[in-house]
């Protein structure tokens, strides 16, 4: 987007370029607002495109003051938007708890964070913190470290490939995989899985299968796929353990109850189905084959950035030091407990990572 400085004033004195910025983060914000209130999509967009058009018809009227007080105005008028519809809905509009809610008005930082930002705004902070710098062609590069290190596919059928798509592209490997940003994003993309997707591996199915070993669950039977066989109650620990986090899954709702087998055998079982140990192997391994530096992986930003995601995902602290622990060794980083723990117990990647969103947004009224 550019950095664009948005002085205080008068709405109608800004440029397109700055309203479009500023109307650019405000539709985010707006839609997070409105989704953590249950709104449908398509309810979520119409009111957006609403307020647009409202504030816009106000715009000579209405004074920019920073961020914050320019979020809390748009929030107001999609609260006005929202009981105008619902009346001439007769009081009927999805989302309908919304009109009970009274927001917080004086959050703090990071609850105000969760409840403006979008999850994908948030990955993005975290990436460039963590991960590193995106060095030009990014995107081209990362599906070549994808497809060489990850897929195991030969590295000048790859390369003759992609030169089709960029004739800037570097011809030699190791120039495309030199940017530690690069790297670093092939080793968190090839380790790292949504709960569900999670869950699957452990299980040894694909994740569209997951309804069906909820469905044995709740008729307490045992589940079965490609020869592995697992009990209600082995299931029940599976689920708890990798997906049960997991917001948007009907498996968080399942009443669980107190397993009749063995939990330490289930999670060495689950143990030995995690695919890190050997995705980490083989990336490390290809690397050294073609030359490729690695000495990124020896720095803390990528194992960072997987101790976030993990722990915001739900997964405790001490599974994930048990299952990173040696795959991290592999490749020359130590991931120590007591590091871990101020990682994550004492917030420090979370203070990180508001400090970062916070700088970004610029709350004394620049965008960037």
């Amino acid at each position: 987007m550019g950095d664009i400085q948005v002085q205080f004033g008068k709405v109608e004195s800004l440029s397109a370029a700055q309203f479009e910025a500023l109307w650019e983060k405000t539709s985010r914000v707006l839609n997070a607002y409105l989704r953590a209130r249950k709104f449908e999509l398509h309810t979520r967009q119409d009111l957006i495109q609403d307020a647009f058009q409202r504030i816009w018809a106000l715009r000579s009227q209405i004074e920019f003051k920073g961020l914050p007080s320019w979020f809390q105005y748009c929030k107001r008028t999609v609260d006005h938007l929202v009981i105008d519809r619902a009346r001439s809905h007769g009081g009927t509009l999805d989302g309908q708890e919304f009109l009970e809610t009274t927001p917080d008005e004086s959050p703090g930082f990071e609850d105000a964070l969760a409840r403006t930002l979008e999850l994908d705004s948030i990955a993005q902070v975290a990436d460039d913190l963590w991960l590193g710098t995106r060095p030009a062609q990014h995107e081209i590069k990362l599906l070549a470290g994808v497809l060489i290190l990850i897929d195991g596919r030969r590295a000048s059928s790859v390369l003759r490939l992609l030169a089709r798509e960029s004739k800037e592209l570097p011809r030699d490997v190791i120039a495309i995989l030199s940017a530690d940003r690069t790297l670093n994003e092939v080793l968190y993309r090839g380790i790292y899985l949504k709960p569900n997707e999670l869950a699957a591996r452990v299980l040894g199915i694909k994740p569209d299968r997951l309804p069906a070993v909820v469905e044995a669950i709740s008729a307490n039977q045992s589940f079965e796929e490609a020869g592995v066989l697992w009990t209600p109650d082995e299931l029940r620990i599976v689920l708890r353990k990798c997906c049960d986090y997991d917001p948007t899954s009907a498996i968080r709702k399942m009443n669980f109850t107190k397993p009749r087998v063995n939990i330490d055998d289930v999670i060495v079982r689950i143990s030995q189905s995690l695919p890190f140990m050997k995705v980490v192997v083989q990336i490390h391994d290809a690397g050294l084959a073609l030359g490729i530096p690695t000495e990124p992986w020896k720095e803390s930003g990528v194992w960072r950035r997987l101790a976030f995601q993990y722990t915001m995902d739900g997964l405790s602290h001490l599974d994930f030091q048990d299952w990173f622990t040696r795959p991290a060794a592999t490749v020359g980083f130590e991931i120590k407990p007591l590091t871990l723990h101020a990682w994550i117990s004492n917030k420090r990647l979370a203070g990180q990572l508001a400090s970062e969103i916070k700088r970004r947004w610029s709350l004394d009224g620049d965008l960037d």
